[in-house]
């Protein structure tokens, strides 16, 4: 998807990188209604989700849905898999300090601060701050939502 930011710049992206603990998860479950939306995201980009899989269970819960799971463990990993699919290609989307370099590093980095928090380092290095997961993913799927935030 192409988004002219006006005095900005233009965007052309292609992938969508969401943690998932604190992010799109609680303790290990779904947020409710997430992937009902990941599912109408992954109609308009290819949709990855990084995860340590703390809880050894990402990849089974994941499986019938429109996402590919990859293991990232720490923010350099999550950091070399953005560098790996072309930066300014991708979207990234967290909310804990293991995220930081992933959101700095995409060209469009959303801050979730949702439940569990938000690290002071993922908003510092973020692009857009949201409360919930649901409305970063809203955000993403209306270009004008982020041509309004982002404009100058």
């Amino acid at each position: 998807m192409k988004i002219v930011i006006p005095g900005v710049s233009t965007l052309t992206l292609k992938h969508v990188f969401i943690d998932y603990n604190g992010t799109i998860a609680n303790s290990g479950k779904l947020i409710s209604g997430v992937m009902d939306q990941l599912i109408d995201l992954s109609k308009i980009y290819k949709v990855y989700i990084l995860t340590g899989d703390t809880y050894g269970t990402v990849r089974e819960l994941l499986k019938p849905y429109p996402v590919e799971v990859i293991l990232a463990h720490t923010a350099k990993d999550k950091h070399l898999v953005i560098k790996e699919y072309t930066p300014n290609t991708c979207i990234a989307i967290g909310n804990g300090s293991i995220d930081y370099k992933m959101l700095k590093e995409a060209a469009l980095g959303l801050a979730v601060i949702g439940k569990e928090g938000c690290s002071s380092k993922a908003i510092l290095n973020a692009d857009i701050i949201v409360n919930h997961i649901e409305d970063a993913l809203n955000i993403i799927k209306h270009p004008n939502h982020i041509i309004a935030t982002l404009k100058e």
